[in-house]
């Protein structure tokens, strides 16, 4: 009976939690009046926008009981006078649609969302009212406050990958694969090894080309604009986020450790990156997480209900993106562990006449086949579709031009895995062309999940994205030593006896299939772009896991039998002090951003003929 309250308490806060999520993204979308491509739109409800998704991704999330009521109101209240009169002092210049002045109107957006998130748990701490959970909503609602600002105020050709200029020209890009779909309502035709990113499963392209339709019989400013799509990843990134967020309590964090687990995910700028661009990587990788994820909560309680809904989660992730098949290794590993139990459950309970065992072994093998018959059609049907019309091999990668000045063949192994150039750990930036290009694997997946591709000629952003990659190095380096010690106590079940818990050997798994494919990828196309951190992004929750555990293994001041020592309290302050430096690196490059980035000027330049 308990198991059955505590699992319909965990579906109602999920359920809560990604309808709140629904809710503030519809909100973002619904109000802001803003065209991203001329700037020419600019609108009070842009702000309104932001401030009313962090009350109802906060308050509505956090204040839900009745004696919370109160003080609802009265963080609410304050916050957004204070909004309103930021606002005020504020939005007669930014009219006047200067590059200066756009900086202010995404400065105020920005750290007055944080600042309402920061009062109302401020009222809440006064009150005596604040709880564990409060906190995590926080965390939360001011990673969405940081992403919505970029959201909305980042040109729809910036931060993108493989796309061109939103019109259907023929280009094959993952904008134009879009409007093929939502022009023709069919798929395109042909082998897709002529049609460069074509050759990509469809459901990304068909969600958004129906999601692009639909605007046009909405009644909102976006109609026939492609710009309102960036709203879609804004709300896969969302989810990915809340499904990091229920991992970690499959994983047993709790307090001040989950919390600083959950800022590592949250505030990690591949986050914004991935709200902001409109081709398949959000939704696939979102689709990844979940995967996993319901896959913990199956092998907790094996149920057809969860096994189905883990075949359809597979299932579309790889009709997004053919690789979110890898997450079928650690989802393997559970299936083939909880077999074996029940088989040797069932074996030992022959023998004394019980035959609940066995019948546990014959439904776990025909959820087994049930989710066979649903993820096979759904995650192959588009390669083998191609395989069988046009010959196209299933794990057909689109190549790059050698035009594209990307190569890094000529590097060797070594120096592409262990030894970057003096001059390449100079440069913040990611770098492709010439000697200076950046080959060394690890160094720009590091680069590319601070500052994704794009890189700046302003002197204080260029300065600030030097300290923070200094900082990030750093940061990465603690997280690893904090990982494999966290890791390992997560396998200490006391003194020198380890249980290897089938859960952790699966984070180990899902680890190792993002980050070795990743590297195996590299050397198969030696290109600078094939060296991004949005391929590997999911490997935030094992290190978040992992770190966390560090922390909580400092604050129960044991390690199976052994009492943790003063290296494991220094470490685990050392994790957490870097992580608040970390997160405000990120906003003081990415807060008055605006400002200093060309691709403003550019856009405004553009858009004034």
């Amino acid at each position: 009976m308990m198991s059955e309250i505590k699992n319909t308490k965990d579906f109602r806060d999920t359920a809560k939690g990604f309808g709140v999520c629904t809710i503030a993204v519809l909100i973002l979308y619904a109000l802001t009046g803003m065209n991203a491509v001329n700037m020419r739109e600019l609108h009070i409800s842009v702000l309104m926008a932001v401030f009313t998704a962090c009350c109802a991704f906060y308050v509505t999330s956090a204040f839900v009981t009745s004696n919370k009521r109160f003080w609802s109101a009265a963080s609410v209240l304050p916050a957004f006078g204070l909004y309103m009169l930021i606002f005020r002092l504020s939005f007669d210049a930014a009219q006047r649609m200067t590059i200066v002045c756009l900086s202010i109107m995404e400065n105020v957006m920005m750290w007055a969302g944080l600042g309402t998130v920061a009062i109302s748990v401020l009222i809440l701490i006064l009150g005596h009212k604040l709880k564990e959970k409060d906190i995590f909503t926080a965390i939360l609602a001011a990673g969405f406050v940081m992403r919505a600002v970029m959201v909305l105020l980042t040109p729809l050709n910036f931060f993108q990958h493989d796309v061109s200029n939103f019109e259907s020209d023929g280009t094959c890009f993952h904008d134009d694969y879009i409007l093929y779909i939502a022009n023709n309502f069919a798929l395109p035709s042909g082998d897709v090894r002529d049609y460069g990113m074509f050759y990509h499963p469809p459901l990304h392209y068909m969600i958004s080309a129906m999601f692009f339709r639909l605007q046009n019989v909405l009644p909102v400013r976006f109609a026939g604009d492609i710009n309102g799509l960036k709203m879609l990843p804004m709300l896969w990134t969302s989810y990915l986020i809340l499904f990091a967020e229920k991992t970690l309590d499959v994983f047993g964090l709790k307090g001040r450790a989950k919390a600083f687990a959950l800022v590592m995910t949250v505030f990690c700028p591949q986050m914004i990156f991935l709200s902001i661009q409109v081709n398949n990587d959000a939704l696939a990788l979102m689709l990844f997480v979940a995967s996993f994820y319901i896959a913990l909560k199956w092998y907790s309680k094996p149920e057809l209900t969860t096994i189905l809904f883990l075949a359809i989660t597979i299932g579309c992730a790889m009709m997004t993106k053919l690789s979110m098949g890898f997450i079928a290794f650690p989802v393997a590993f559970l299936f083939l562990v909880k077999l074996v139990k029940t088989y040797r459950e069932a074996k030992a309970s022959a023998r004394s006449k019980d035959k609940s065992a066995k019948r546990l072994l014959k439904d776990l093998i025909k959820q087994f086949a049930a989710f066979a018959v649903v993820v096979f059609p759904l995650g192959m049907w588009f390669p083998l579709r191609n395989l069988i019309s046009y010959g196209t091999p299933i794990t057909y990668v689109f190549a790059i031009d050698e035009s594209a000045n990307q190569d890094v063949w000529m590097f060797s192994p070594v120096q592409r895995l262990f030894v970057p150039s003096k001059e390449i750990l100079e440069i913040p930036f990611l770098l492709a062309g010439g000697t200076l290009s950046d080959y060394n694997i690890f160094l720009s997946l590091l680069k590319t999940g601070l500052f994704d591709e794009r890189k700046s000629m302003d002197v204080y952003l260029t300065r600030v994205a030097q300290i923070m990659l200094v900082v990030a190095f750093i940061y990465v380096l603690v997280i690893i030593v904090c990982s494999v010690a966290g890791a390992v106590k997560r396998l200490s079940a006391g003194g020198k006896k380890l249980s290897l818990k089938p859960e952790n050997i699966a984070l180990w798994i899902l680890a190792a299939v993002l980050v070795v494919p990743e590297i195996v990828f590299c050397f198969q196309h030696p290109v600078v772009c094939t060296q991004s951190f949005r391929y590997i992004a999911p490997v935030l929750i094992p290190a978040a896991v992992w770190s966390g555990s560090f922390i909580q293994m400092s604050e129960e001041g044991k390690s199976g039998a052994v009492k943790a020592g003063a290296a494991v309290k220094t470490g685990a302050w050392a994790l957490m002090v870097m992580t608040v430096v970390f997160v405000l690196m990120v906003l003081l490059f990415y807060g008055p951003f605006p400002q200093y980035s060309m691709p403003w000027e550019f856009m405004i330049f553009k858009s004034t003929g």
